[in-house]
């Protein structure tokens, strides 16, 4: 919906990246090319796995923006679009397992329809988890871990196999 996209970029900050020589290895394209590869990942577990042609599954295409906003730290899913800040101190939310998460959202607005609150909201943000999780484990096999981005400063965001040890509720 481009009225929601331009709502959105209306308050927040995006880079576009580009090359002139098609090098993307500079500070700010490292973060794209990340997303540009752990998409390419959870495309091929979704189209491999459950024969899914992107988040709607009628082959849309999907838009990922890095750098959204100054210190935004967070990545998330809008309407039609994954958007990633730079997170705390320069560490963007990037890594597969959290992209997977995102793209996950778009996957679930469009087939479950889940309201984004209470326990819905709970249950969207767990699909979205084991989702994020099951793709790291696909492409990675036994070097993929329970932590949610866990290149993140801290140790990671979320433990799966201990929700505790970052504060998270172990039972409902």
């Amino acid at each position: 919906n481009i009225l929601s996209l331009l709502l959105f970029f209306e308050f927040h900050e995006v880079d576009e990246i580009s090359s002139s020589n098609n090098t993307y290895n500079g500070p700010r394209h490292k973060p794209a090319g990340s997303v540009q590869w752990a998409m390419e990942q959870v495309f091929e577990y979704y189209f491999t796995k459950y024969n899914r042609n992107s988040f709607d599954n009628n082959g849309s295409a999907i838009k990922s923006y890095v750098h959204v906003d100054k210190n935004l730290n967070n990545a998330f899913w809008t309407h039609n679009l994954l958007a990633f800040g730079d997170g705390a101190n320069n560490n963007p939310l990037v890594e597969l397992d959290v992209v997977a998460h995102e793209l996950s959202h778009g996957v679930t607005q469009y087939e479950a329809q889940l309201e984004y609150y209470n326990e819905p909201g709970a249950l969207n943000e767990s699909f979205s988890d084991i989702l994020g999780k099951a793709v790291e484990f696909h492409t990675f096999g036994d070097t993929a871990t329970w932590m949610m981005a866990k290149r993140y400063p801290g140790g990671g965001l979320r433990d799966l196999s201990n929700p505790n040890l970052k504060d998270q509720p172990d039972t409902y």
